[in-house]
């Protein structure tokens, strides 16, 4: 339940650029940072997968792309996920902001946005 609330902060940003997306999942996760980390030691992060993907709606959407695209998607939320995973290994020691700074050095301008789906 806690992923699911940390993750409900950023369903409606659509209208808004990447870099505070990005930095919104990062918020949602810093606020629920002692849960999250819980959950994380507790070895039960691999949930946060699901629930990226239910989020993100992979099942609805990847359908309608072709082969490559649902590659490309699933390759976007998995990353998100390990990045999510690198973070909690580390205690979530930096801050979102910091995060996103890091998220924003190797970001492909060409590939698809998470955003543009919804």
């Amino acid at each position: 339940m806690v992923l699911k609330e940390s993750l409900d902060g950023f369903t409606n940003l659509s209208s808004i650029d990447f870099t505070l997306y990005i930095h919104s999942i990062y918020m949602a996760f810093y606020n629920y940072k002692k849960e999250v980390l819980l959950i994380y030691h507790s070895n039960l992060s691999s949930l946060l997968l699901d629930v990226l993907s239910k989020r993100f709606q992979f099942s609805e959407i990847a359908i309608e792309f072709p082969l490559t695209k649902q590659y490309e998607l699933s390759y976007i939320i998995g990353g998100i996920y390990n990045n999510l995973i690198f973070w909690m290994s580390r205690d979530m020691n930096e801050t979102p902001d910091e995060l996103t700074e890091i998220s924003l050095q190797f970001r492909d301008e060409e590939s698809i946005s998470l955003l543009s789906l919804r």
